[in-house]
């Protein structure tokens, strides 16, 4: 039976040499002579793993976390050392396949599932303080020390909450069909007729005082064709790429409104060196896409106007195709019946009779191919030398009135047969008007009185009652358990249809002209993938779905090469996924050993390290009470031996100037009889009142309180700031915080414990 200072009990030494060997620590069980603690030793701080997760801690020495997530660590397990917890993580970098974890490499069979959002809450906990163990086996014949030391990374208990979003409800709105519906229009005979107007304004460097002249004549331009439906066009006589109309005036406008657009239309300025090609541009107004005005079925008058002739004198454009008259009269033969429905009018210089003098002042060169085209589309023109062009322009105006037909827009078009029209209440026989579209045009011959009433009665719509109702299509099936079917806006119940795949059937087709709406969700698959964490342990890595612990292996994967776990389980819709997980934060480098300042010399001098398992040297620093080791002599989970000799006397361990827990110190020896009263504790020194006999090894345990933290850095994101952080003290909620480039800082005023659990929490803003 092993005594020990009433700690250790008569069955303990086979229960924790059974621990051990389960993790090949037989070697360091040789090392120390058998002598144990407890196998649940140590500071239960951050989840188990004694070790703090602050990077600003004053007493540490942490590397970087390597960027290959700890992948030159060795895939063995290593076992837990003396005076270590009992579940403390796991190596990492392992490629084995054990209790769920990942293959390597592995197919992805949900790479293809859709991306979708989540509400993300990010988790640390620790303690405030930091406690840290120390273990001391000291050999009563040399006087030498050994301490055992496990070296470890930095991990925090941390965790990520999700919300499973809702699968979005779509929503499909039908029209039911109906029987056609009756629509009834009048007009007086004088709003007959669709008239679309042409003005090309020449807009070269001589023609400033003939568009001022124009400017104000809008009027006189509509004094005959007012009642019509009419609409006015501007394109300039300079050619410009990709370049048509630059303004559009028609009917309905505020009178104001139009004469100052028309101005503006008109009043386009001049340009020194403009070639005047005004056919071209009519040309090019009338076939445009970008700005297409010119209506189906209407009248078309195009009103020139320049002080010279096309291509400026008539040869400025010898290359051009619309250099001359004729290829342009065709083509209006192409879109209108040229000299009824087109008609050509001009302001120029009218070409003089032989023999006569100038008779055009300011005109620049008489337009010859511009009177030709007007002559052979019937039009008319005048002079643009004339004091005021009042007169001309109602005598065009005139003319205009005689191209238009006798047409009436319908607001849209009607069912086949439908139309009926009456003139003052007679109804006019269906030989003497026709339909085209929405337009309903009235012969000529009828000499209809221009105070006539125009009525006009016609049906439009009109389709087949429907009973079956295709919804959007998807590649999922719909939950039938969440369809909701509207008519009307009312909630229909489901007796009152059916659904089979796409389609909605209705035991009874909806009223003529229902709105007919469905609501629907579709079992679109949830997002399975999930990035927890840049280095996360596998073997850590747990997952609560509603809180409730699903199982490894069966209901999620971790894999801490890709930092993703993948849950297999079936979720729904607003379930809370949160994963439970060591994040790594560093390798430490620094741990403390029982050296005091008045030893230190005896101690450096005498400073050996080895490796546990294989007796291997480790490079280390002694730094005060610290030995701090290399970082290429760095493993995860590595046990090492720290000997050294001292001076002082080996049954007084010196611990001035430390914070010790004393209810965490055990004493254990081989043969010794060492009794609870023989093991004393001052504020500087633990004594042991009993001698231990030759050769004897003794272990004396215990944990040190060390720096209580007011500074906690959250690095698993950037610009924590910018997000909705909470931090906890014990539980409650404090607002006495700031953040400083992702560093919680609490206030002084907290007052914290060692034994304060602080918790941070993170939630992702959207």
């Amino acid at each position: 039976m092993v005594r020990t200072a009433g700690i250790v009990k008569d069955d303990f030494r086979g229960e924790c040499i059974m621990r051990l060997r389960q993790y090949s620590l037989e070697f360091m069980l040789l090392v120390l002579g058998g002598v144990l603690t407890s196998c649940n030793d140590g500071a239960k701080f951050y989840g188990q793993t004694g070790e703090p997760a602050l990077l600003s801690h004053a007493e540490e020495t942490l590397s970087p976390p390597p960027s290959d997530n700890l992948q030159e660590n060795t895939s063995e397990e290593v076992g837990k050392g003396i005076g270590e917890v009992s579940d403390l993580p796991g190596s990492v970098g392992t490629d084995q396949t054990k209790g769920g974890e990942l293959p390597t490499p592995m197919a992805d069979p949900l790479a293809t599932l859709p991306k979708v959002p989540t509400t993300a809450v990010f988790e640390r906990s620790f303690l405030a303080g930091e406690m840290v163990s120390q273990v001391s086996i000291v050999d009563s014949l040399t006087s030498e020390v050994s301490e055992a030391i496990t070296l470890k990374g930095i991990y925090d208990d941390a965790s990520q909450t999700y919300i499973v979003p809702d699968t979005p409800t779509q929503l499909n709105t039908f029209t039911q069909g109906h029987g056609g519906e009756k629509k009834i229009v009048e007009y007086t005979a004088k709003e007959a007729g669709l008239l679309d107007i042409l003005v090309v304004v020449d807009n070269s460097s001589s023609m400033s005082e003939e568009q001022a002249k124009l400017a104000p004549q809008l009027e006189p331009l509509l004094s005959y064709i007012d009642q019509t439906n009419w609409r006015i066009g501007f394109i300039k006589t300079e050619h410009v790429d990709n370049s048509c109309l630059h303004a559009i005036i028609e009917k309905g406008t505020d009178r104001s409104v139009l004469a100052a657009n028309f101005r503006s239309a008109v009043n386009v300025g001049t340009k020194l060196g403009t070639e005047e090609e005004g056919i071209r541009q009519a040309h090019l107004a009338l076939t445009c896409t970008q700005t297409p005005w010119l209506r189906t079925g209407s009248s078309l008058a195009i009103l020139i106007v320049s002080d010279e002739d096309n291509c400026t004198n008539g040869l400025g454009c010898p290359s051009s195709p619309w250099k001359s008259e004729e290829p342009f009269i065709e083509f209006l033969k192409t879109i209108r019946e040229v000299g009824e429905t087109a008609r050509v009018y001009g302001l120029y210089w009218q070409p003089e009779k032989k023999g006569q003098g100038k008779s055009c002042a300011t005109g620049n060169a008489q337009a010859n191919i511009y009177q030709r085209l007007v002559k052979e589309t019937k039009g008319t023109d005048g002079s643009i030398c004339a004091e005021s062009y009042d007169d001309i322009l109602r005598a065009i105006s005139l003319d205009m009135k005689q191209i238009i037909r006798t047409q009436f827009p319908l607001a849209s078009v009607p069912n086949a047969g439908t139309v009926k029209v009456l003139v003052d209440n007679k109804v006019l026989p269906s030989s003497k008007f026709s339909t085209s579209g929405s337009i309903v045009e009235i012969e000529k011959d009828q000499n209809i009185k221009t105070d006539a009433i125009i009525k006009i009665e016609y049906e439009v719509g009109g389709t087949p009652l429907k009973k079956d109702f295709t919804l959007a299509s998807g590649s999922y099936k719909i939950r039938e358990n969440e369809l909701e079917v509207f008519v009307n806006d009312v909630l229909q119940h489901s007796s009152q249809y059916k659904i089979k795949g796409d389609t909605i059937s209705f035991m009874t087709p909806p009223p003529d002209y229902a709105k007919i709406q469905v609501k629907y969700k579709r079992d679109e698959p949830k997002e399975k993938k999930y990035t927890i964490s840049k280095d996360v342990k596998k073997k850590d890595c747990k997952l609560l779905i509603n809180n409730r612990e699903a199982v490894k292996g069966i209901d999620y994967l971790c894999d801490e090469k890709t930092s993703e776990a993948i849950v297999l389980a079936d979720i729904k819709d607003k379930d809370e996924i949160k994963f439970l997980y060591k994040a790594f934060r560093g390798k430490k480098l620094k741990y403390q050993v029982n050296v005091k300042s008045k030893d230190y010399e005896t101690a450096k001098n005498t400073l050996t390290v080895v490796d546990a398992k294989t007796g291997d040297p480790v490079n280390v620093l002694l730094e005060d009470e610290s030995v701090v080791i290399s970082e290429n002599d760095f493993l995860e989970e590595r046990e090492i031996l720290v000997k050294y000799k001292t001076d002082l006397d080996i049954f007084k361990i010196d611990i001035s100037g430390q914070d010790v827990m004393e209810d965490s110190i055990k004493v254990t020896g081989v043969s010794t009889d060492c009794k609870e009263d023989d093991v004393t504790v001052s504020a500087t020194e633990i004594i042991l009142k009993c001698a231990a006999q030759q050769d004897e090894k003794i272990m004396i345990s215990y944990q040190i309180l060390k720096e209580i933290h007011y500074s906690y850095l959250f690095d698993l994101m950037e610009n924590i700031e910018n997000h909705s952080v909470s931090v906890f003290i014990n539980g409650e909620e404090t607002k006495d915080f700031l953040i400083k480039k992702n560093n919680v800082i609490l206030a002084p005023e907290a007052n914290l414990e060692a034994s304060d659990k602080i918790l941070i929490k993170v939630k992702i803003k959207d």
